[in-house]
C-alpha cells in the first residue's frame, strides 16, 4: 500500500487488480473500499475462489495460485478495461497472482515485472513444519504443492522480478536469473523522482 500511495503521490496513474476474502467476516468495508478507490485510477476486486476448480487445479499449480484464478467473463472485463487504460508496465505483487498479470502481457504486449517476497517454497516448508492443526497442515500442504516450479516458471516469463532481499538475488542469480532487481521497503516519508507513468 505504502508503494501505491508513493507512486500515486510521484503523478503515476494506477489501475489496481486485486483479490478478496469471500467469506462475510473477510469482505471489505465500503470505507475501505473508499479510501483505496480514492488513490487508484480504477480497481477490480475479485473473489478468492473456494470451489472445486481449486482442488482440481492443484493437479498443476499451488493452492494459492488455483485461488486466483479469473473467470472467463472475468477476464473480458479486465482485459477490455486494461487496454483503455493504456499501461506502460504491468507491477504483479506477488507470484500468486502472477497468472493474470502474464496472460495480459501476451494480450496487449505490455511488460511485465513481479514483486518477490522470500523464497516462499522455503518458507512454506517451513510453515508446514511448525503447524499444529491438521486443518492447517492440509492447507499448507496443499499451497507447497508445484510452488517451486511454478515460481521458477514465473520468474522466467517476466521482464523483471523485484526483491526487498540482496541475499534472495544472488539465490536467484545462482540459478541463472540475472533479470533480478532490489525493490528496498518503502516509507510513507520517502519522495520518489520517478518520472510519472501509468502502471
Amino acid at each position: 500500500w505504502n508503494r501505491i500511495s508513493e507512486l500515486k503521490k510521484a503523478g503515476h496513474t494506477i489501475s489496481l487488480i486485486t483479490w478478496q476474502e469471500i467469506r462475510k467476516d473477510d469482505i471489505p468495508s465500503k470505507q475501505q473500499i473508499k479510501v483505496v478507490s480514492q488513490v487508484v485510477n480504477s480497481l477490480f476486486l475479485l473473489g478468492i475462489a473456494r470451489n472445486w476448480k481449486r482442488v482440481l487445479s492443484l493437479l498443476r499449480y499451488p493452492s494459492l495460485v488455483g485461488a486466483r484464478f479469473v473467470k472467463k467473463k472475468q477476464y473480458q472485463d479486465i482485459l477490455e478495461e486494461t487496454r483503455n487504460f493504456a499501461p506502460d508496465f504491468i507491477f504483479v505483487d506477488g507470484v500468486y497472482g502472477a497468472l493474470l498479470g502474464l496472460q495480459l502481457k501476451k494480450d496487449l504486449s505490455i511488460p511485465i515485472g513481479v514483486r518477490l517476497h522470500n523464497i516462499e517454497s522455503s518458507y512454506m516448508q517451513g510453515q508446514l513444519l511448525l503447524a499444529k492443526k491438521l486443518k492447517d497442515k492440509l492447507s499448507l500442504m496443499a499451497a507447497c504443492l508445484h510452488l517451486k516450479s511454478y515460481k521458477e516458471a514465473i520468474i522466467a516469463k517476466c521482464d523483471a522480478f523485484f526483491d526487498i532481499s540482496l541475499d534472495d538475488l544472488i539465490y536467484w542469480n545462482n540459478k541463472g536469473f540475472k533479470h533480478g532487481h532490489w525493490l528496498p521497503i518503502i516509507s510513507m516519508k520517502n519522495k520518489s523522482d520517478i518520472k510519472p507513468n501509468k502502471f
